[in-house]
């Protein structure tokens, strides 16, 4: 570590008996600087390093201590150096003129040591602690700059989630001027309380934990969006809970892009109905589930018979018609939790949950009757269309989903 860096004072009068004196005093506490004149002394005030503090007689000749104080006083680059007057006067006038331009403090001749030095100490820690105050005043601005101006929303709440703060961001996102939201819990803010979410992120934040994640949110007209969340509390020095901040960006366009690729990515874009890579993944979950013991699936394979003529008559668009109106009619036979899926181009996949084969048996003719009731009508003829189903339960016998499916295909085969 290197030593000590010693604080610099300016002596400043024109009798050399007193700055010996003065110095005398300082000893080894503190470095010293000599000016005799007033003119001398502005010139070290601003030469680098400067003087932490100055000592100033008041009698001096051309230039007396007010006018160099003054001087001093109104230069930007010496204006926060203190100054301390040293003065035989003792009217009261000459004190008040002194701390009028600018003085701090006056040590009145003769000098007494252990004063002078206390009072030097005093002002030197006294402006040390207004240099880090205005410092942290500079950083406490640029921070807020910075929070004002930024692209997401930030809140700062008490700790019953009363709002306090508010950045400008609050209005283009919630629809709440920030004037309007603070002084408002949060809580009031939130619609569906009881989603799940919500109820987790105010566990979490509530038991001194940070909470990050995608929330929706309402704005103030009732219209919902989505939000990228962090939220994190502030601690007193006694480890208890005084804020929250949170910081919210709206990401209700991103999340409508990946739920929009997610939805791509698992159905089929012609008829909505989930894809073949999506069926796998949810025939491989059935097959991995460790109750595939105790409950038994049905796994259905389904094969339109007589469509190629409509597209091959028809033409493309109206065989897409026609299977939009035929997975309507089975999906409508089925339950909600069942999965309906299109792996071919004529070809489905029903996945019946929890069913044993009598009521299967009775879905698949209820299918087959709804997929033969279409009714479809082109260039002044009547196409029926039929389905071939075929059915295999899906069960701890069969070891692998490939000969699961294999029999599921035979089945179809034969049951045209």
């Amino acid at each position: 570590m290197g030593s000590h860096h010693k604080q610099s004072i300016l002596l400043v009068d024109d009798h050399p008996e007193n700055i010996i004196t003065l110095a005398e005093v300082l000893g080894d506490h503190y470095s010293a600087q000599v000016a005799t004149d007033g003119t001398t002394a502005l010139e070290l005030a601003q030469r680098q390093p400067q003087p932490d503090l100055i000592l100033l007689d008041v009698m001096m000749p051309e230039m007396d201590g007010y006018e160099v104080c003054r001087l001093l006083k109104a230069n930007p680059f010496t204006c926060t150096i203190p100054v301390i007057f040293i003065t035989a006067l003792t009217e009261s006038e000459s004190e008040v003129k002194g701390l009028h331009v600018g003085a701090v403090d006056y040590i009145h001749k003769p000098i007494n040591p252990n004063v002078t030095l206390s009072r030097i100490k005093a002002h030197l820690d006294l402006n040390r602690a207004i240099r880090d105050l205005d410092k942290s005043n500079q950083q406490l601005q640029k921070y807020y700059v910075a929070i004002d101006n930024s692209p997401s929303l930030i809140v700062i709440t008490d700790n019953q989630g009363v709002v306090e703060y508010a950045n400008p961001k609050a209005a283009k996102i919630t629809g709440y001027d920030s004037e309007e939201l603070e002084g408002e819990s949060i809580l009031n803010l939130r619609k569906e309380e009881n989603n799940p979410t919500f109820i987790k992120m105010c566990q979490e934040v509530s038991s001194g934990r940070e909470w990050r994640g995608v929330i929706q949110c309402h704005r103030k007209d009732g219209t919902p969006y989505w939000a990228k969340a962090f939220i994190g509390p502030i601690f007193s020095n006694d480890k208890e809970i005084v804020n929250y901040v949170a910081i919210i960006e709206d990401v209700s366009t991103e999340h409508q892009t990946n739920r929009k690729n997610s939805y791509h990515a698992s159905h089929d874009l012609l008829t909505g109905l989930l894809n073949r890579r999506e069926y796998r993944i949810r025939l491989e979950k059935f097959f991995a589930s460790p109750t595939r013991h105790q409950n038994q699936h049905i796994l259905l394979f389904l094969d339109l018979d007589h469509f190629k003529p409509v597209n091959d008559r028809c033409g493309h668009s109206a065989g897409d018609r026609l299977l939009r109106t035929i997975c309507e009619k089975i999906t409508q036979q089925v339950r909600q939790r069942d999965t309906v899926a299109r792996i071919g181009g004529d070809e489905f996949a029903v996945i019946l949950e929890n069913c044993d084969q009598e009521m299967a048996l009775l879905t698949a003719e209820k299918i087959r009757e709804a997929v033969e009731s279409v009714s479809f009508r082109c260039n002044d003829e009547n196409h029926d269309v039929t389905v071939s189903i075929g059915l295999t339960v899906v069960n701890a016998e069969v070891e692998t989903i490939e000969a699961l499916e294999q029999q599921a295909d035979i089945a179809c085969y034969l049951a045209k």
